[in-house]
């Protein structure tokens, strides 16, 4: 019996595709297929790909006539035995025990959606560097089932396809597909719109399992000529949503919902369901606007305020599902394009201004140890290998687990370890929420108060890393 079908969308990727393959061929659990759907690649990844069939009846190759990214995922889910679904990047790889670890809670909990934790990466060999993302920023959503429906948990979570696995049955009931549009244009979005619209219970494990490549240039991410896919794609998923609403008698609105957004969509979907939509939207929209060059960013914020004032008028926007930072931007942004230009601009000043201070502070030292061994750690770490900073001599982290392990070659080491092994050193907290008490811990451990730099992750790195 299959028990997860791994589908995997390629075209032209053959720098690329072996370590992908062979992360998936590997797998420790066996009872896998793996769905190649090739559009036509014209650099060899065909032919790498027909070897690995020769090799292995697990892979299969389909064909994307379409050269879309959401045609070649769509006819991987048609084509799908398993009982649940994997996607997988073709420029990505995925940790060997990936699907054992997720399928095996699938069949403890039945959930509709198994998620866990990934590592984005760039560089080849020795030079690749990790940083470690997170599904949820709340630890209270791991390690057990979640009642999305009760719970009212829309769309608070990552938006990325590939970190997780998805019942078969789930996506057939709910007929949930990907927008077929050209190309890879950021169909991720409509997909997860729908998954996490429809899904009745989802388990998030803790552990990093997929790892994501960030530094292909021909990604979605990196061309500015796809940032309005990304407008298209919440059309398309809320239209899937609300249309699908209609037809299951969910909704009392008799308007035909899947063909136009309607103007009074608060009729088709639910209040909650499309409060978080608009939260995803945000924060989208403010992904987009900030990898952006600057002669594209007037057009679109056009879009985004308009879009951002419009669920303000409607009173669609929940202020619970934003952090501080969020609600600031958004309020700037149903105000005007201007009055969000000029906030980014003044966000953009202060990561310049903490970014010169921490390089100063760093300059003083002959290293320094980073205070924080998670997501806000590891991205500080990239971020200072990108501006050719190489002075980290250890990671440290309360976490027990953490400690002894390498984290980009780099050990973790107790606290306790700072001031023993490493005494003068400078110490960078990597952690805006729980700062103060690090602090505190420092200083009770005997480090002086000269040597602790208090570092907020959020305010001094870009947002893409």
């Amino acid at each position: 019996m299959c028990k997860v079908s791994i589908i995997v969308p390629t075209y032209n990727v053959v720098p690329y595709i072996a370590e992908c393959m062979d992360s998936l061929v590997n797998q420790t659990l066996k009872e896998i297929e793996i769905l190649c759907v090739d559009a036509a690649s014209a650099d060899g990844t065909r032919e790498v790909l027909e070897s690995y069939a020769a090799k292995d009846a697990r892979v299969k190759i389909l064909d994307d006539i379409m050269h879309s990214t959401g045609y070649a995922k769509n006819i991987g889910i048609e084509a799908a035995q398993g009982e649940y679904i994997g996607i997988v990047e073709s420029d990505d790889y995925v940790a060997l025990d990936t699907y054992e670890q997720l399928y095996g809670c699938a069949v403890l909990h039945h959930p509709d959606i198994v998620k866990g934790n990934y590592k984005a990466f760039s560089g080849n060999g020795r030079e690749r560097i990790y940083a470690l993302k997170a599904v949820s920023l709340n630890k209270e959503d791991y390690n057990h089932i979640i009642d999305l429906q009760d719970e009212g948990r829309y769309f608070l979570w990552d938006m990325y396809t590939w970190t997780g696995i998805y019942k078969k049955s789930f996506l057939k009931d709910y007929e949930i597909r990907h927008n077929e549009s050209p190309g890879a244009s950021f169909q991720d979005v409509g997909f997860w719109l729908q998954t996490t619209a429809f899904a009745k219970t989802a388990y998030l494990l803790p552990g990093y399992f997929y790892h994501y490549r960030r530094d292909n240039p021909y990604s979605s991410v990196h061309q500015s000529n796809k940032v309005w896919e990304m407008v298209q794609e919440y059309k398309f998923g809320m239209k899937r949503i609300a249309g699908k609403l209609v037809r299951k008698g969910v909704s009392d609105s008799a308007h035909d919902a899947a063909d136009q957004i309607p103007q009074d969509i608060q009729t088709v979907i639910p209040k909650k369901m499309l409060a978080g939509i608009c939260n995803g939207m945000y924060r989208s929209y403010a992904f987009v606007y900030g990898i952006l060059a600057d002669e594209h960013r007037e057009a679109f914020a056009e879009h985004f305020c308009r879009d951002m004032k419009r669920a303000f008028e409607k009173q669609w926007i929940e202020r619970s599902l934003f952090t501080d930072e969020e609600w600031s931007g958004v309020k700037k942004a149903a105000d005007s394009p201007e009055v969000y230009h000029a906030y980014c601009r003044e966000i953009e000043e202060t990561k310049e201004r903490n970014q010169k201070a921490l390089f100063r502070m760093i300059e003083r030292y002959g290293g320094h140890i980073i205070f924080g061994a998670g997501s806000d750690g590891s991205n500080l770490y990239a971020f200072l290998k990108t501006k050719h900073i190489e002075k980290t001599i250890a990671f440290s982290d309360n976490a027990k687990e953490k400690w002894g392990l390498d984290l980009n070659g780099i050990k973790v080491i107790e606290p306790k370890e700072i001031r023993e092994k490493y005494p003068n050193t400078l110490v960078i907290t990597a952690s805006k929420l729980y700062s103060g008490e690090i602090r505190r811990q420092l200083l009770e451990l005997g480090i002086k108060e000269e040597d602790i730099y208090l570092c907020d992750v959020g305010t001094t790195i870009p947002q893409y890393l």
